[in-house]
């Protein structure tokens, strides 16, 4: 598998399953000793019958017989062994597969993780998980099934050639039959994975506005909804069960025609004198044998559209464009004025978000960001810390384009609060540090950022203390969230501290102390706050007030206040 924006196929699916060649060629070897063991069954049972049973003779019976039984140990220690390298193999091909797609996902945009996408790529690790069992499983098995089926059918051909053509004939018959199907089939999938990940966007959409739906007496509605999706997919599945039926009794038919063909034609031959009774016994053994692998052969056919279906949608992924930071080197960032030039950025095109923006914020300044909801506050924030991009105008830290900026460095000297951060299911210390376990040399920096946010009690009451986890044995209210990721902006300690309505949940004694903290251990520090709370605006060094993506005034506040503007309104409204 590759980490690249390039997509995979075949070619790179099996180019990583032969990083294990030692083990594939072992697993080959046993495959052709395991079915070379087999042939030699039938000779052994016309032996049994021409040489021991027709003669009398009980030596060659049991010289038969024990050879027999020296094979089917050594057919099944070539089989367990065969299966525990193969499964050995497939474990660590999984790990590679599933985490190659994880570095793919995480590198792309913020506006691919929706609910919908979130469905789609649950489902995608399905499709991440039969191209593994295809590779391993479902190959070997072709291997082990293509190589029985060459050499009993040889077998068949050296016992009666016109068994042989009978046999060979029905094998590319069944392959066409199993064609007719395939067009249906990759429809059916194409629809399946579709409602798969439909019923996966629902789930998350239902336990994420569980709140809301019960709240608002929601729960039947949604039930009903449910319903019809359900009736959709349960459509999908009986079109698939229905294919697959006919492709099976398909199979069936033609394989019991076939074989009572080839036994009838024996049968005569037997009578007639031109096949002995050992023979007969031996085609027919042949026959059982063969059954097996054909149906694997024919199952593997559809395992292969399969697969196919499942790497063009893993492929779809490496459209989407990855995230600036993971595509260039760039430029290490310094200390130094954030300023915008004629800023632009739209989700939608012709529907612009941010439009002509131009601040500029030197570097140790505590700056606000005011404005009405859907204003552009947010994602002004977003484009200068790099998680979106902008599509026009320019970004500067200091003297360098943010373009030309490493943008995984310029992240690690920003330390973001935005309305979207969360709270893991994790441990408090992960939370605060997003370290696993606890560092007894970090516990008291910790300790002073929760003083610093006034919510250090959070710790010291829960008996587990940091390693409280968070949703089981601690619930904290949205104020105690919003301190905690407050305080875990402050352990960063990075040059650029960028919050987005830091304070919504807080009370007005709580938040004027947490801003006078922040203020005096961010004094140094450039300080950027989105916010509602004129409040909050009151306290910075300069203000920015956005209107439909526009900047309509900036300035100190007593300036904002001497225009009688817009501000000056809002802050007479406030008070």
């Amino acid at each position: 598998m590759t980490t690249s924006n390039s997509s995979y196929g075949f070619r790179q699916v099996f180019s990583l399953m032969w990083k294990y060649k030692t083990g594939i060629i072992l697993v080959i070897t046993l495959n052709i000793l395991w079915s070379l063991f087999q042939i030699c069954f039938p000779f052994l049972t016309r032996a049994l019958v021409d040489s021991g049973i027709q003669y009398s003779d009980m030596e060659v019976v049991v010289i038969i017989l024990i050879s027999q039984l020296l094979l089917f140990i050594g057919i099944q220690f070539a089989d367990i062994l065969r299966k525990w390298i193969l499964r050995h193999i497939g474990v660590r091909i999984s790990l590679i597969i599933i985490l190659d797609y994880l570095k793919i996902i995480l590198k792309k945009p913020l506006s691919f993780f929706n609910v919908e996408e979130q469905g789609r790529t649950i489902q995608q690790f399905n499709d991440n998980l039969r191209v593994e069992a295809f590779m391993t499983t479902d190959t070997s098995s072709f291997i082990e099934s293509t190589l029985k089926i060459l050499m009993f059918g040889i077998l068949l051909f050296i016992f009666d050639i016109n068994v042989g053509w009978i046999m060979l004939g029905s094998i590319i018959l069944l392959g066409l039959w199993v064609r007719i199907f395939l067009a249906a089939r990759a429809a059916l999938d194409e629809a399946r994975f579709k409602m798969s990940s439909t019923i996966r966007s629902e789930i998350i959409d239902i336990y994420n506005g569980i709140v809301d739906l019960k709240s608002n007496n929601q729960e039947e509605k949604r039930l009903d909804n449910w319903h019809n999706v359900q009736a959709l997919y349960s459509n999908v599945r009986l079109n698939s069960l229905r294919i697959v039926m006919m492709i099976n009794s398909g199979i069936e038919g033609f394989a019991q025609l076939r074989d009572i063909l080839i036994l009838f034609l024996a049968a005569k031959a037997t009578i007639d004198g031109a096949m002995t009774l050992g023979t007969l016994l031996a085609i027919q053994y042949i026959l059982g044998q063969l059954a097996m692998p054909i149906d694997r052969v024919m199952q593997y056919i559809s395992k292969y559209q399969d697969t196919n279906l499942s790497l063009k949608r893993i492929n779809q992924i490496y459209e989407i464009k990855n995230e600036g930071r993971y595509d260039q080197h760039g430029l290490p960032p310094s200390k130094g004025t954030i300023r915008t030039e004629n800023l632009g950025f739209a989700y939608v095109p012709e529907t612009p978000v941010i439009e002509d923006v131009n601040i500029d914020i030197p570097y140790g300044r505590k700056v606000a960001i005011i404005g009405e909801s859907g204003s552009g506050k947010s994602t002004l924030m977003k484009l200068l810390v790099g998680l979106l991009s902008y599509q026009k105008g320019s970004i500067y830290v200091g003297p360098l384009e943010l373009s030309k900026i490493n943008l995984n460095a310029w992240l690690k000297g920003c330390t973001m609060v935005l309305q979207e951060s969360i709270l893991f299911s994790r441990n408090l210390w992960y939370n605060l540090t997003f370290e696993e376990e606890v560092n007894p040399a970090e516990v008291q920096k910790v300790n002073e950022c929760l003083d610093l946010c006034l919510v250090r009690d959070v710790v010291e009451r829960n008996a587990r203390g940091f390693n409280a986890v968070v949703g089981k044995d601690i619930n904290l209210s949205k104020g105690q969230a919003q301190r905690i990721l407050l305080a875990r902006a402050l352990y960063n300690n990075s040059d650029y501290f960028l919050l987005d309505e830091p304070f919504s949940a807080l009370d007005g004694p709580t938040y004027r102390q947490i801003l006078n903290n922040l203020r005096s251990i961010l004094a140094e520090k450039t300080l950027i706050i989105i916010t509602h709370k004129l409040g909050v605006a009151q306290k910075m060094d300069y203000i920015y007030l956005m209107e439909d993506g526009k900047i309509i005034e900036e300035g100190t506040h007593e300036e904002l206040l001497r225009l009688e503007s817009r501000y000056a309104g809002l802050f007479s409204e406030e008070i």
